[in-house]
């Protein structure tokens, strides 16, 4: 009798230890197609599968566990996806046989007031946006195309120059156009200094090249306004003049030799009576884009002067002057200031309408200098050798008329020296 319950107790343990529990899930009060059922041998670990069912308005937040008898297990009868489980879920009378079915229910919270489980949220989070690597160096992050992977994000480099970087020299090439790499503003910025610079367009002239590359200058093309030496003369003003010097070889005299339209005779003209084109002054456009040696002035506030290297040194209050280059001699250009009461809200280049107010604001200036109390405190400058019938006044800064006295000879010099758009104006190359 002994020997027949050792053996049975070993047939029994025996079983229990090669039991298997069938797990099945349901929805709960969710809809859809539970995780398919599962069978877990005895004394093995468990993790429960990710719920795939829905119920409108609300979130999953775990399972119940339960067998067939209604007991709960699983600390507490609550499992969650992802967790490990030791088989069997033991209520500390009942073990895993192949009798029973362990059923784990899923359970529901509504969307709102959803509070998910540690490892609910990591399996979230698991499948959303990886955490970006990091790089050495900076990196532009580009989002995917429409082939890419959702959540595949792709990068170029930001580099601090053009082209392709030569890894032994560390110098970019321009010329390489199948670069992908991003270059930062400062390398844009570079390039585009290193590319021709606007060409300011000047009424009535030609561009012409230098021997700098990059630098144009001009050429003015023969009119009345413009009759320089070396300026540019159409086909038709050419050819009128010639047909003039032609007709103007013979002149038809009479008897006596004096000039009848009617007269039988011709006289021959000597050079000196046949009619040419008119030369005179200097063009000034070529000088648009020149260089300029040295500036000088004299103050209006206290006739100070500032000579710099001006052949000729401003000898009266207000005067300024520029040294240029003109058929590669250095040529001095002069001109005048004035501290006026004429405000026309102009910007610096400005060009006012009220010239003769200027103009009588500059002789008050000069009858009251030296004076820090000019009559007005509006800049203005105007070129007066060479002459041009195109040379105007030029609005330059307002300040306190202490100030205009004390600087405008000074701005004046400078402003033409430096900047284009005044040494355009003050020129008289605008129109």
């Amino acid at each position: 009798m002994n020997k027949f319950l050792v053996s049975l107790i070993a047939v029994m343990t025996s079983m229990a230890a090669n039991a298997t529990c069938t797990i099945t899930y349901y929805c709960g009060d969710g809809t859809g197609t539970p995780p398919a059922s599962q069978s877990v041998a005895s004394g093995t670990t468990f993790t429960p599968s990710a719920n795939t069912c829905t119920r409108d308005g609300y979130m999953f937040s775990h399972y119940i566990a339960g067998d067939t008898f209604g007991g709960t297990f699983a600390q507490d009868g609550i499992a969650h996806p992802g967790t490990t489980y030791t088989i069997p879920f033991n209520d500390g009378m009942r073990t895993c046989s192949n009798s029973i079915t362990f059923t784990l229910t899923a359970q529901w919270v509504p969307a709102s007031t959803a509070v998910g489980s540690k490892s609910y949220t990591d399996s979230e989070l698991d499948a959303r946006q990886p955490a970006f690597t990091g790089s050495a160096t900076s990196k532009l992050i580009l989002f995917p195309d429409q082939n890419s992977a959702d959540g595949a994000v792709g990068s170029r480099d930001i580099v601090d120059g053009l082209g392709t970087r030569n890894t032994t020299t560390g110098q970019y090439s321009a010329s390489d156009l199948s670069s992908t790499e991003i270059p930062t503003r400062g390398a844009v910025l570079e390039g585009l200094n290193k590319k021709q610079t606007k060409v300011v367009g000047v009424a009535n002239t030609v561009a012409t090249y230098t021997n700098t590359a990059g630098v144009f200058s001009a050429k003015s093309v023969y009119s009345s306004a413009h009759n320089y030496p070396t300026a540019l003369i159409d086909a038709q003003t050419l050819n009128s003049a010639v047909v003039d010097a032609v007709n103007s070889e013979f002149t038809r005299v009479d008897e006596n030799g004096d000039p009848d339209p009617n007269g039988t005779l011709w006289r021959i003209n000597n050079v000196n009576d046949l009619t040419t084109l008119t030369t005179s002054g200097i063009d000034l456009s070529p000088l648009m884009h020149t260089n300029v040696a040295s500036y000088c002035y004299k103050r209006l506030s206290n006739g100070a002067v500032v000579a710099g290297t001006c052949t000729t040194t401003p000898s009266q209050y207000g005067d300024w002057g520029l040294v240029l280059t003109y058929n590669n001699e250095p040529i001095q250009v002069s001109g005048i200031s004035a501290c006026s009461t004429v405000n026309e809200n102009l910007i610096a280049g400005g060009i006012p309408t009220n010239q003769s107010g200027v103009q009588a604001d500059y002789e008050s200036n000069m009858a009251a200098a030296p004076t820090n109390s000019p009559v007005g405190r509006y800049c203005y400058c105007k070129l007066t050798d060479p002459e041009t019938s195109n040379a105007r006044w030029v609005y330059i800064y307002s300040k306190t008329p202490s100030v205009c006295a004390y600087y405008c000879a000074s701005y004046c010099a400078d402003a033409v020296k430096s900047k284009a758009e005044i040494r355009h104006a003050v020129f008289g190359l605008s129109e």
